[in-house]
Protein backbone atom coordinates (compact mmCIF):
# COMPACT_ATOMS: atom_id res chain seq x y z
CA UNK A 1 0.00 0.00 0.00
CA UNK A 2 1.32 3.72 -0.72
CA UNK A 3 2.40 5.61 2.08
CA UNK A 4 0.95 8.68 2.32
CA UNK A 5 2.77 11.81 2.26
CA UNK A 6 0.26 14.76 3.36
CA UNK A 7 1.84 18.27 2.64
CA UNK A 8 0.46 20.68 4.98
CA UNK A 9 0.82 24.46 4.09
CA UNK A 10 1.63 26.83 6.85
CA UNK A 11 0.42 30.01 7.87
CA UNK A 12 -3.31 29.23 6.75
CA UNK A 13 -5.83 31.54 8.34
CA UNK A 14 -8.03 29.75 11.55
CA UNK A 15 -10.02 32.36 11.62
CA UNK A 16 -14.06 31.46 11.03
CA UNK A 17 -15.08 34.07 9.08
CA UNK A 18 -13.06 33.03 6.22
CA UNK A 19 -14.31 35.04 2.51
CA UNK A 20 -14.89 38.37 4.84
CA UNK A 21 -12.67 40.13 1.90
CA UNK A 22 -12.21 40.34 -2.09
CA UNK A 23 -9.56 37.15 -2.42
CA UNK A 24 -9.82 35.95 0.87
CA UNK A 25 -9.92 31.83 1.25
CA UNK A 26 -13.82 30.49 1.28
CA UNK A 27 -14.29 28.24 4.62
CA UNK A 28 -15.84 25.05 3.10
CA UNK A 29 -14.15 25.63 -0.44
CA UNK A 30 -10.45 26.81 0.69
CA UNK A 31 -8.18 25.43 3.55
CA UNK A 32 -8.78 28.03 6.15
CA UNK A 33 -7.26 25.86 8.95
CA UNK A 34 -3.58 24.85 9.64
CA UNK A 35 -4.00 22.05 11.93
CA UNK A 36 -6.82 19.08 12.18
CA UNK A 37 -7.62 17.03 14.91
CA UNK A 38 -8.15 13.81 14.86
CA UNK A 39 -10.09 11.89 17.48
CA UNK A 40 -9.81 8.00 16.80
CA UNK A 41 -11.70 4.85 17.56
CA UNK A 42 -14.94 6.54 18.47
CA UNK A 43 -17.67 3.42 19.16
CA UNK A 44 -20.53 3.71 17.16
CA UNK A 45 -21.69 0.29 17.06
CA UNK A 46 -21.95 -3.08 18.54
CA UNK A 47 -23.18 -5.95 16.57
CA UNK A 48 -23.16 -9.40 15.00
CA UNK A 49 -19.83 -10.45 12.34
CA UNK A 50 -20.67 -12.89 9.63
CA UNK A 51 -19.35 -15.63 11.59
CA UNK A 52 -21.97 -14.40 14.28
CA UNK A 53 -19.37 -13.26 16.86
CA UNK A 54 -20.35 -9.70 18.67
CA UNK A 55 -18.17 -6.86 16.68
CA UNK A 56 -17.91 -3.40 18.19
CA UNK A 57 -16.98 -0.73 15.09
CA UNK A 58 -15.77 2.79 15.44
CA UNK A 59 -14.75 5.61 13.42
CA UNK A 60 -12.28 8.26 13.47
CA UNK A 61 -13.02 11.80 13.54
CA UNK A 62 -11.33 14.67 11.54
CA UNK A 63 -12.34 18.54 13.22
CA UNK A 64 -10.43 21.59 12.32
CA UNK A 65 -8.59 22.31 14.75
CA UNK A 66 -9.60 25.67 16.81
CA UNK A 67 -12.59 25.74 14.94
CA UNK A 68 -15.73 27.91 16.87
CA UNK A 69 -18.78 27.15 14.62
CA UNK A 70 -21.29 25.82 16.28
CA UNK A 71 -22.83 23.53 13.75
CA UNK A 72 -20.43 22.02 10.74
CA UNK A 73 -21.22 20.40 7.89
CA UNK A 74 -20.52 16.67 7.97
CA UNK A 75 -18.68 14.22 5.29
CA UNK A 76 -18.99 10.31 6.70
CA UNK A 77 -16.49 8.62 4.20
CA UNK A 78 -16.61 4.84 3.62
CA UNK A 79 -13.37 3.27 2.76
CA UNK A 80 -13.31 0.03 -0.01
CA UNK A 81 -12.12 -2.76 -0.40
CA UNK A 82 -14.44 -5.18 -2.39
CA UNK A 83 -16.04 -5.15 0.98
CA UNK A 84 -13.70 -7.58 1.83
CA UNK A 85 -10.57 -5.56 2.97
CA UNK A 86 -9.14 -2.04 3.38
CA UNK A 87 -9.62 0.22 6.73
CA UNK A 88 -10.69 3.54 8.04
CA UNK A 89 -7.53 4.33 8.27
CA UNK A 90 -5.80 4.09 4.83
CA UNK A 91 -4.13 6.46 2.71
CA UNK A 92 -6.92 8.10 1.18
CA UNK A 93 -8.81 7.88 4.26
CA UNK A 94 -6.60 10.01 6.07
CA UNK A 95 -6.20 12.43 3.05
CA UNK A 96 -10.12 12.92 3.19
CA UNK A 97 -10.14 13.55 5.97
CA UNK A 98 -7.77 16.41 6.66
CA UNK A 99 -8.39 18.04 2.93
CA UNK A 100 -12.08 18.27 4.07
CA UNK A 101 -11.19 19.25 7.78
CA UNK A 102 -8.91 21.91 6.50
CA UNK A 103 -11.83 23.75 4.98
CA UNK A 104 -14.19 23.15 7.73
CA UNK A 105 -15.70 19.99 7.81
CA UNK A 106 -16.27 17.25 10.29
CA UNK A 107 -14.92 14.18 8.62
CA UNK A 108 -15.90 10.57 10.04
CA UNK A 109 -13.90 7.64 8.25
CA UNK A 110 -15.98 4.73 9.40
CA UNK A 111 -15.54 0.89 10.15
CA UNK A 112 -17.94 -1.49 8.73
CA UNK A 113 -18.07 -5.09 8.72
CA UNK A 114 -15.88 -7.15 6.39
CA UNK A 115 -15.56 -11.12 6.11
CA UNK A 116 -12.66 -11.61 4.17
CA UNK A 117 -14.85 -12.47 0.70
CA UNK A 118 -16.83 -10.40 -1.67
CA UNK A 119 -20.76 -11.61 -0.58
CA UNK A 120 -24.29 -10.12 -0.80
CA UNK A 121 -24.39 -10.46 2.77
CA UNK A 122 -21.55 -8.30 3.21
CA UNK A 123 -22.40 -5.85 0.58
CA UNK A 124 -25.92 -5.57 2.58
CA UNK A 125 -23.61 -5.66 6.24
CA UNK A 126 -22.17 -2.34 4.60
CA UNK A 127 -24.64 -0.55 4.24
CA UNK A 128 -26.52 -1.27 7.64
CA UNK A 129 -23.70 0.04 9.15
CA UNK A 130 -23.51 3.10 7.13
CA UNK A 131 -26.67 3.77 7.54
CA UNK A 132 -26.12 2.91 11.34
CA UNK A 133 -23.03 5.52 11.66
CA UNK A 134 -25.16 8.34 9.85
CA UNK A 135 -28.14 8.02 12.56
CA UNK A 136 -25.28 7.83 15.34
CA UNK A 137 -23.68 10.61 14.29
CA UNK A 138 -27.36 12.62 13.49
CA UNK A 139 -27.82 11.74 17.69
CA UNK A 140 -24.50 13.09 18.56
CA UNK A 141 -24.92 16.37 16.68
CA UNK A 142 -24.57 18.27 19.52
CA UNK A 143 -21.67 16.77 21.32
CA UNK A 144 -19.50 16.84 17.83
CA UNK A 145 -20.79 20.51 16.57
CA UNK A 146 -22.35 19.08 13.60
CA UNK A 147 -25.19 20.14 11.40
CA UNK A 148 -27.48 17.53 11.19
CA UNK A 149 -29.48 19.03 7.85
CA UNK A 150 -25.98 18.83 6.18
CA UNK A 151 -24.68 15.15 6.41
CA UNK A 152 -22.74 13.88 3.66
CA UNK A 153 -22.22 10.38 2.68
CA UNK A 154 -19.46 9.43 0.35
CA UNK A 155 -16.84 6.87 -0.48
CA UNK A 156 -14.65 5.73 -2.98
CA UNK A 157 -14.91 1.57 -4.40
CA UNK A 158 -17.19 -0.07 -2.49
CA UNK A 159 -17.50 2.58 -0.18
CA UNK A 160 -18.82 4.42 -3.28
CA UNK A 161 -21.36 1.77 -3.60
CA UNK A 162 -22.26 2.03 -0.05
CA UNK A 163 -22.95 5.72 0.32
CA UNK A 164 -25.43 5.64 -3.33
CA UNK A 165 -26.62 2.74 -0.95
CA UNK A 166 -27.38 4.83 1.66
CA UNK A 167 -28.78 7.75 -0.25
CA UNK A 168 -30.78 5.57 -2.37
CA UNK A 169 -31.63 2.19 -1.48
CA UNK A 170 -34.67 3.47 1.55
CA UNK A 171 -38.27 2.46 0.91
CA UNK A 172 -39.70 6.15 0.63
CA UNK A 173 -42.80 5.33 1.02
CA UNK A 174 -42.30 3.35 3.77
CA UNK A 175 -40.86 6.92 5.17
CA UNK A 176 -36.86 5.49 4.64
CA UNK A 177 -34.63 8.54 3.89
CA UNK A 178 -36.43 11.64 4.34
CA UNK A 179 -36.07 14.24 6.74
CA UNK A 180 -37.47 12.02 9.96
CA UNK A 181 -35.14 9.18 8.84
CA UNK A 182 -31.87 9.97 11.07
CA UNK A 183 -29.76 7.54 8.39
CA UNK A 184 -30.80 9.78 5.76
CA UNK A 185 -28.03 11.57 3.54
CA UNK A 186 -28.36 15.03 2.34
CA UNK A 187 -25.87 15.16 -0.46
CA UNK A 188 -24.14 11.69 -1.90
CA UNK A 189 -20.49 11.70 -2.87
CA UNK A 190 -19.60 8.64 -5.36
CA UNK A 191 -15.84 7.74 -6.65
CA UNK A 192 -15.54 4.73 -8.37
CA UNK A 193 -18.53 3.59 -7.53
CA UNK A 194 -22.42 3.15 -9.40
CA UNK A 195 -26.08 1.25 -8.28
CA UNK A 196 -28.77 0.27 -9.90
CA UNK A 197 -30.24 2.56 -12.25
CA UNK A 198 -33.79 1.09 -11.31
CA UNK A 199 -33.86 2.17 -7.41
CA UNK A 200 -33.63 5.92 -8.20
CA UNK A 201 -36.86 7.74 -7.29
CA UNK A 202 -37.81 11.60 -6.61
CA UNK A 203 -36.80 13.15 -3.18
CA UNK A 204 -33.39 11.44 -3.66
CA UNK A 205 -30.45 13.82 -2.21
CA UNK A 206 -27.85 15.05 -5.00
CA UNK A 207 -24.98 13.06 -5.92
CA UNK A 208 -22.04 13.62 -7.10
CA UNK A 209 -20.46 10.77 -9.71
CA UNK A 210 -16.40 10.45 -10.48
CA UNK A 211 -15.70 7.58 -12.45
CA UNK A 212 -13.20 6.13 -15.20
CA UNK A 213 -14.14 6.02 -18.42
CA UNK A 214 -11.63 2.21 -18.66
CA UNK A 215 -12.96 1.16 -15.37
CA UNK A 216 -12.92 -2.66 -15.76
CA UNK A 217 -14.53 -3.57 -12.27
CA UNK A 218 -17.09 -1.32 -11.93
CA UNK A 219 -17.84 -0.30 -15.99
CA UNK A 220 -17.97 3.14 -16.64
CA UNK A 221 -21.41 2.70 -18.77
CA UNK A 222 -22.76 1.55 -15.62
CA UNK A 223 -22.00 4.10 -13.68
CA UNK A 224 -23.13 6.71 -16.20
CA UNK A 225 -26.81 4.54 -16.87
CA UNK A 226 -27.15 5.45 -13.08
CA UNK A 227 -26.78 9.15 -13.13
CA UNK A 228 -28.74 9.22 -16.28
CA UNK A 229 -31.65 7.10 -14.51
CA UNK A 230 -31.42 9.95 -11.41
CA UNK A 231 -31.96 12.71 -13.67
CA UNK A 232 -35.05 11.15 -15.06
CA UNK A 233 -36.51 10.96 -11.89
CA UNK A 234 -35.70 14.40 -10.99
CA UNK A 235 -32.75 14.11 -8.88
CA UNK A 236 -30.02 16.43 -9.14
CA UNK A 237 -26.47 14.19 -10.81
CA UNK A 238 -23.59 15.61 -11.78
CA UNK A 239 -21.46 13.14 -13.19
CA UNK A 240 -17.64 13.40 -13.97
CA UNK A 241 -15.41 11.11 -16.61
CA UNK A 242 -11.80 10.63 -16.02
CA UNK A 243 -8.91 8.82 -18.43
CA UNK A 244 -8.89 6.38 -15.53
CA UNK A 245 -9.54 2.82 -15.00
CA UNK A 246 -10.70 1.71 -11.46
CA UNK A 247 -7.64 2.22 -9.01
CA UNK A 248 -5.75 4.88 -11.52
CA UNK A 249 -8.92 7.09 -10.80
CA UNK A 250 -7.28 7.88 -7.53
CA UNK A 251 -4.58 9.98 -9.49
CA UNK A 252 -7.47 12.38 -10.40
CA UNK A 253 -8.58 13.28 -6.13
CA UNK A 254 -7.29 16.57 -6.60
CA UNK A 255 -10.00 17.68 -9.09
CA UNK A 256 -12.44 14.96 -7.77
CA UNK A 257 -11.93 16.75 -3.84
CA UNK A 258 -12.28 20.47 -6.26
CA UNK A 259 -15.42 19.46 -7.88
CA UNK A 260 -17.27 17.72 -4.61
CA UNK A 261 -16.08 21.09 -2.73
CA UNK A 262 -17.81 23.19 -4.87
CA UNK A 263 -20.93 20.81 -5.85
CA UNK A 264 -21.69 20.62 -2.04
CA UNK A 265 -21.33 24.70 -1.88
CA UNK A 266 -23.60 24.68 -3.65
CA UNK A 267 -26.46 22.21 -3.11
CA UNK A 268 -26.09 22.83 0.48
CA UNK A 269 -25.68 26.12 0.35
CA UNK A 270 -22.99 26.39 2.22
CA UNK A 271 -22.16 29.91 1.04
CA UNK A 272 -25.66 31.86 -0.13
CA UNK A 273 -25.08 30.56 -4.21
CA UNK A 274 -22.40 29.35 -6.10
CA UNK A 275 -18.75 30.50 -6.75
CA UNK A 276 -17.52 30.97 -10.03
CA UNK A 277 -17.24 28.51 -13.00
CA UNK A 278 -14.37 25.88 -12.74
CA UNK A 279 -12.11 25.71 -15.71
CA UNK A 280 -12.24 22.30 -17.88
CA UNK A 281 -10.47 19.58 -15.64
CA UNK A 282 -7.12 18.41 -17.16
CA UNK A 283 -6.02 14.63 -16.74
CA UNK A 284 -2.43 13.24 -17.54
CA UNK A 285 -2.30 10.14 -19.42
CA UNK A 286 0.68 8.53 -20.24
CA UNK A 287 2.28 12.03 -20.00
CA UNK A 288 0.14 13.82 -22.21
CA UNK A 289 -2.05 16.41 -20.45
CA UNK A 290 -6.05 15.98 -21.81
CA UNK A 291 -9.28 17.74 -21.19
CA UNK A 292 -11.20 15.45 -19.13
CA UNK A 293 -14.44 14.49 -20.19
CA UNK A 294 -17.11 16.04 -18.04
CA UNK A 295 -20.98 15.43 -18.40
CA UNK A 296 -23.06 17.43 -15.49
CA UNK A 297 -26.54 16.52 -15.16
CA UNK A 298 -29.60 18.22 -13.27
CA UNK A 299 -33.08 17.39 -13.16
CA UNK A 300 -33.56 19.89 -15.54
CA UNK A 301 -30.73 17.96 -18.12
CA UNK A 302 -28.79 21.35 -18.48
CA UNK A 303 -25.34 21.62 -17.48
CA UNK A 304 -24.76 22.87 -14.55
CA UNK A 305 -21.42 25.48 -14.14
CA UNK A 306 -18.71 24.03 -11.80
CA UNK A 307 -17.38 26.70 -8.88
CA UNK A 308 -13.94 27.41 -8.77
CA UNK A 309 -11.27 24.92 -7.51
CA UNK A 310 -9.46 25.46 -3.95
CA UNK A 311 -5.81 24.77 -3.46
CA UNK A 312 -5.02 21.09 -2.41
CA UNK A 313 -2.08 19.60 -0.71
CA UNK A 314 0.17 17.73 -2.63
CA UNK A 315 0.26 13.92 -1.47
CA UNK A 316 1.41 11.09 -2.82
CA UNK A 317 -1.17 8.79 -4.30
CA UNK A 318 -3.07 6.94 -2.01
CA UNK A 319 -5.47 3.73 -3.35
CA UNK A 320 -9.04 3.34 -3.39
CA UNK A 321 -9.06 -0.31 -1.45
CA UNK A 322 -8.57 1.76 2.08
Amino acid sequence: MAVLAVVLAVGLPSAQGAGAGAGAPRRYLDPVFAEVDVTADVAYRTTSDCLGDPVDLALDLYQPAGDAAAARPLLVWIHGGSFAIGSRDGPLEALVGRDWARRGYVVASISYRLCGTLSAEAVDDAYEDAAAAVAWLRAHAATYRIDPGRVVVGGASAGAITALQVGFTPDRSAGEGGAGDPSHADAVLSMAGTWLPSVAEAGEPPVLMAHGTADPILPFAAAEAFCTAAVAAGVDCRFHAYDAGHESLVAHVEDIEARSFAFLYEVLDLGGGPPSTLAPATTSTGGATTSTTTTALSAASTPASTPAAPAVAAVARPRLTG
